[in-house]
């Protein structure tokens, strides 16, 4: 298992084919597991900042301020978001955005995933 930090710039880190976790550490970074059952680590709302009209799920033409997991599977890669249960339960919103909800949308073959941990628009992070 590796453990892949990158800064606050946009990096591009690329994972082993083992289990690694992986962190961005801000900046709109480019997350690629390359097999294995990766762990994408948020502990901070700096580390994949939404886009300004984060309601709307961003198409080709918005400027990328969040991370980008290029390879994520369902059911084997995971991301946690568990630092930001320290100021609040988080609860499942599946695709309904509200206070205190971690929450998914669909845009063409993308989905976005976004955590509100602070109530109130708008979510603290955008994956």
């Amino acid at each position: 298992m590796a453990m892949i930090n990158g800064t606050s710039d946009a990096n591009s880190l690329i994972g082993t084919e083992e289990d690694d976790v992986i962190s961005g550490n801000g900046g709109a970074d480019t997350l690629t597991g390359n097999g294995g059952a990766d762990r994408f680590v948020y502990a901070a709302a700096a580390d994949s900042v939404p886009n300004p009209n984060w309601a709307v799920p961003p198409d080709g033409s918005v400027t990328r301020t969040w991370d980008l997991i290029t390879d994520f599977v369902q059911g084997v890669d995971k991301i946690d978001v568990s630092a930001f249960l320290g100021a609040t339960d988080l609860a499942w919103g599946n695709t309904t955005p509200n206070d205190n909800t971690v929450w998914y949308a669909k845009s063409g073959t993308s989905t976005f995933v976004y955590v509100d941990a602070g109530g109130g628009a708008p979510p603290e992070l955008m994956i």
